[in-house]
């Protein structure tokens, strides 16, 4: 009797699960592509800084903002469908929020006001442009003041 490595078969799943997600264009969902960047304070990573593409004035056929937050090494990767799987090819606009943690006494676990006091926030005054083409992107740190 032979016996299979379950870690085949799981393997085999997972190349199966990654080549429907990958062709379900039928869904209505634009094809997304991997952005990865970083954000800093004064040098040091800005931890749960939250960054948010809006797509370029005139392109309203886009209702989604993607997002990603800034891990404790300030690194962040854009979620538009599911987490981490990118943003559609285009321009966009980015702004920051970073809010300040949950209090430590804090049940509901909400997060505090916004540390850059909306100064990040408005896409009309953001300074920041970026464009994501059919490849993966790694962007150029955005450095907080």
């Amino acid at each position: 009797m032979r016996v299979v490595d379950p870690r085949w078969g799981t393997a085999v799943c997972l190349a199966g699960l990654a080549a429907l997600t990958a062709s379900c264009a039928g869904d209505g969902r634009e094809r997304v592509y991997a952005v990865t960047g970083r954000v800093v304070h004064r040098g040091k990573p800005a931890e749960g800084a939250m960054v948010i593409l809006h797509t370029v004035e005139g392109d309203e056929k886009r209702a989604l903002k993607p997002f990603g937050r800034a891990g404790a090494d300030g690194t962040f990767r854009i979620t538009t469908y599911t987490t981490n799987d990118g943003a559609a090819e285009g321009e966009y606009v980015v702004t920051l929020v970073w809010p300040t943690p949950p209090a430590a006494t804090s049940r509901d676990m909400e997060e505090g006001p916004d540390r850059l006091n909306g100064r990040l926030a408005d896409p009309k005054t953001s300074k920041w442009r970026v464009k994501v083409g059919k490849a993966p992107v790694e962007l150029e740190p955005f450095t907080i003041d």
